[in-house]
């Protein structure tokens, strides 16, 4: 039985206590040390067992309306940028915690948390700030180092240094030879050019790239082996129809609607029949079906993609035909297939006057076996789409390790619009904490007069801001651990707790690797504070400045820039949002 039931975030105490579960449950997976959760409906089915925000987020089922609200507006930040969605869940559920204790209007804290959002925002976006690093294109390391660094903070994945070194190569080399050419059509491309398929029961190093596309094809057995297939084909005289560029083509016809002979296809109404009428409506689609199939053949179509169910009367019919067929394909596959092919999406087959100019063609067909299953490899000499098959010996760290690819590839076509990295491991954030510390301290008067508050608020309310940057950098790295920051770059050095010798080098890096200094230096480093008082104490440039070099790790961690600046800006946003609402009223079962 159902019933309605209210909630008031700012006094109700069951709402802080799912807050703080809430976010412990999320701040465990940060890292590459993070722990990875076991979940499961309460009917049973599916265990996912993961750390990743893409897969944890929309395998929870969540019941208390904030948390939804926040979990919402992760899953929409994943959806545009795939990345950064537990340091954006974690800041925004940290935010909201720490501000229900304290005795500031929430209007007024909402206000001074947009104040020191929008503050680091320009200071991130400013062209010589030293907070970013260039992304160049020309030099791959960079690139493999930001891919290895989101590959290596899956926990999951459970990869050693040479397979996350060959994973990450291999993905960079997917991304630099799916980028379009010259040759594509003046619309652009409509997918990323990457199609990721998992193989599970083989080993990571048996990973590889393939040109083209390849799909399953269940039509053809595996033990019979590779079998030269027979596929009708057609001339191509080029552009323009030159017939001195004639060159020889299968057309390709790509079906999004069902060929099943389904009625809901083509009615969507609620209706009553006989069994004749019945009869007669099924042999009226049927004919519609055989009508477009010859259609297909009239256009010399070679193969036919159906992303449903073809009927067996069609199947029989393309065969006797010489027209390859493949079902079942998928609504993931389809962007990829319109890149490969040119093709338009056919959604009817109940008129077929336009099909004509839908109809797409590729290179070569081939049959290929990958796992003791069959595939079809689809090419076309114009075309950039590639095929990076990922190998895994089970199926969650397969899917675990397909989303950070999926992750790295929506990262690596952002750096084609902002060519810019951030220091990784917490230093942008330990970064970010300390230049936000100094500028609002300089400007005090200013934002108090502004948001018409105390200096005492302002400081309360940067002291959780702060915090919640601290916090996160803290729970990147799991094991005891002392977090230093320098006091040049500000970027976070970690220290095991126990001491700072014996020393079985003289230099040491930060947690990004982009930073160097003597670790004899190091005992002047101020340690990074998990909570700030009020009153601030600046840090004090005690070492100078040519002590830190800019040398860079072999191990060097990188953060996509524009996944986590827009991370940051979105947590702050959630959390004013949450805190805003005064009552919830929701159903409850």
């Amino acid at each position: 039985m159902e019933r309605m039931e209210t909630s008031q975030v700012s006094t109700y105490k069951t709402s802080q206590q799912t807050v703080l579960k809430f976010y412990n449950l999320l701040k465990a997976c940060a890292g590459p040390l993070g722990a990875f959760h076991m979940l499961r409906n309460g009917c049973g089915g599916h265990v996912t067992l993961t750390s990743t925000s893409s897969r944890l987020i929309p395998a929870m089922s969540l019941s208390r309306p904030e948390l939804k609200l926040v979990a919402s507006s992760v899953q929409s930040h994943l959806n545009q940028y795939g990345d950064c969605g537990l340091f954006m869940a974690c800041s925004s559920l940290y935010l909201i915690k720490a501000s229900l204790q304290l005795d500031i209007d929430v209007a007024t804290l909402s206000s001074l948390y947009e104040v020191f959002v929008k503050t680091l925002d320009t200071y991130m976006t400013l062209p010589d700030s030293d907070l970013w690093i260039k992304a160049d294109f020309t030099k791959l390391d960079v690139l493999i180092a930001y891919v290895r660094s989101v590959v290596r903070s899956k926990s999951f994945a459970t990869l050693n240094d040479h397979e996350c070194e060959n994973i990450s190569q291999l993905i960079v080399t997917a991304f630099v030879e799916s980028i379009p050419g010259l040759h594509v059509v003046a619309q652009g491309p409509i997918s990323n050019g990457v199609f990721v398929l998992g193989l599970e029961k083989r080993h990571i190093k048996e990973s590889c790239l393939h040109h083209g596309l390849i799909i399953e094809y269940s039509e053809l057995s595996s033990l019979k082996g590779i079998v030269q297939l027979s596929v009708k084909t057609a001339e191509d005289f080029g552009v323009a129809g030159d017939k001195t560029l004639m060159n020889v083509c299968i057309k390709v016809a790509l079906v999004t609607c069902s060929l099943s002979g389904d009625l809901e296809e083509i009615i969507d109404a609620v209706y009553e029949v006989t069994q004749k009428n019945c009869d007669d409506l099924q042999n009226m689609i049927m004919g519609r079906m055989m009508a477009f199939s010859e259609e297909l053949e009239r256009l010399n179509v070679g193969l036919v993609l159906c992303q449903k169910v073809i009927h067996p009367e069609l199947k029989t019919l393309f065969s006797s035909k010489g027209i390859l067929y493949v079902e079942r394909t998928g609504l993931q596959i389809i962007p990829y297939l319109q890149d490969l092919t040119g093709a338009e999406p056919i959604a009817s087959f109940i008129q077929i006057s336009g099909i004509r100019d839908k109809i797409g063609k590729v290179t070569t067909v081939e049959h290929l076996i990958l796992a003791e299953k069959s595939f079809l490899l689809l090419t076309r000499t114009q075309s950039s789409v590639v095929t990076l098959v990922i190998c895994e010996q089970w199926e969650e760290r397969l899917s675990e390790l397909k989303a950070s690819v999926r992750t790295v590839l929506t990262g690596l076509h952002s750096l084609v619009k902002v060519q810019k990295l951030l220091p990784g491991g917490g230093c942008w954030q330990s970064h970010c904490a300390y230049q936000l510390k100094s500028k609002i301290t300089t400007k005090m008067k200013e934002i108090s007069k502004e948001v018409s508050c105390s200096d005492g608020q302002v400081l309360s309310a940067l002291s959780v801001f702060l915090a919640s940057l601290h916090n996160w950098v803290y729970a990147i790295h799991k094991d005891p651990v002392q977090l230093l920051v320098d006091p040049v770059s500000y970027h976070c050095w970690k220290l095991p707790e126990t001491s700072l010798s014996p020393l079985s080098s003289d230099y040491t890096h930060c947690c990004c690797g982009m930073k160097s200094a003597p670790k004899s230096c190091m005992e002047n480093f101020p340690i990074i504070p998990r909570h700030e008082s009020a009153s601030f104490q600046s840090v004090a440039l005690d070492q100078p400045a040519e002590i830190i070099n800019n040398s860079l790790h072999p191990k060097l961690v990188l953060d996509n820039y524009l996944a986590s600046k827009e991370a940051l800006l979105r947590s702050v946003f959630t959390a004013g949002l949450v805190l805003s609402i005064d009552t919830y009223i929701f159903e409850k079962y």
